[in-house]
């Protein structure tokens, strides 16, 4: 992109659809889908036996926010990366990284 484009919320979202678009191949479930002028976001989740993986992308206003959420029996982790529209390039490649290892935790 050129240095001072900056993707609108709707590119980045369906930038990020179409990223997770891998989840659905492995397993998991969309669960939940919301969209109006302010906010659009979508959750993904996937249960095998006693753990529960969740992962929620959300963009709202000039932000970006994807979370993970990682239930194993009684213990969780939650890893989340939020930035400005303006900076998504920057952490695109560790949103990849955060959706990819939440698809190999779920397959242990």
């Amino acid at each position: 992109m050129d240095g001072d484009k900056t993707m609108t919320r709707d590119e980045v979202f369906l930038k990020l659809s179409k990223e997770a678009d891998v989840l659905q191949k492995n397993g998991f479930d969309l669960v939940g889908e919301y969209t109006d002028e302010k906010l659009r976001a979508k959750v993904y989740e996937k249960r095998v036996n006693s753990k529960q993986f969740t992962i929620n992308i959300k963009c709202q206003g000039r932000f970006v926010c994807i979370y993970s959420d990682v239930c194993i029996d009684m213990s969780a982790w939650e890893n989340r990366i939020c930035c400005q529209l303006s900076n998504y390039e920057d952490v695109e490649d560790d949103i990849k990284e955060l959706i990819n290892s939440t698809i190999k935790l779920s397959t242990l």
